[in-house]
């Protein structure tokens, strides 16, 4: 305090009047009982506030596009299957993982389920504590497995292949539909009462993805031709 203090008085001394004007837009303020007093508070949040009128508008931007695309993405590869583009089918539910991993409480569902208190292995296992994150991850589901078996599998000629890829693309499109009517990356109004406490194990950590990976496997062979 007392060396920022001198440095002022040093810039009024000097007569640098550009030099000043410098070091008046750090924000620094000074009580009128004191000029060793620093407002360290004040400081702080003019900081805290520059940085998010930085950086919000680009996430903002990024939640207003991300499910458009992921949905328009989907309607594409259902009409014309296409391995390349399928992945960003999955990027909704990866967004809103990373956002409760890095525990982003401007949006909704991380507010209401998430938590800074939560070992990281929770707050992944928060995002399918709401009906919109066990929808966004099936749909991811679907585009890997769309991936994987992109190729004809044994018995299965060209038209069967392309009509399966469909019907998979097709459900995602829909599940993916679903969430978007749900608005997963709405803007949060207030906090939530965090992950349940009976939600907190480890079996909730892998049993969502396990069971609904099998769901995908089900419909994924359900369209391929039997034996006769």
């Amino acid at each position: 305090r007392y060396a920022l203090f001198k440095l002022r008085e040093g810039l009024r001394e000097k007569s640098n009047k550009a030099a000043y004007l410098q070091a008046s837009r750090t924000n620094i303020r000074f009580n009128t009982k004191s000029d060793y007093y620093l407002d360290v508070e004040e400081l702080g949040g003019a900081l805290n506030k520059a940085l998010k009128s930085r950086f919000t508008m680009p996430i903002e931007q990024m939640e207003q596009l991300i499910m458009p695309l992921a949905v328009i993405v989907a309607a594409s590869v259902t009409i014309r299957p296409d391995a390349r583009a399928t992945w960003i089918i999955g990027l909704p539910f990866f967004a809103l993982a990373f956002m409760f991993i890095t525990n982003y409480d401007s949006n909704h569902l991380v507010a209401w389920y998430g938590g800074e208190e939560l070992p990281l292995k929770y707050r992944f296992a928060a995002t399918w504590a709401a009906r919109e994150g066990p929808i966004l991850l099936w749909a991811a589901w679907m585009a890997l497995l769309s991936i994987i078996w992109r190729k004809n599998i044994p018995g299965e000629d060209e038209t069967s292949r392309i009509m399966r890829l469909r019907l998979m693309n097709g459900f995602a499109l829909t599940l993916l539909l679903v969430a978007w009517i749900l608005e997963p990356f709405k803007h949060a109004e207030g906090k939530g009462p965090g992950l349940n406490e009976l939600l907190q194990t480890d079996l909730m950590v892998i049993h969502p993805p396990l069971i609904f990976l099998a769901y995908s496997c089900l419909l994924y062979t359900s369209p391929s031709p039997r034996d006769s």
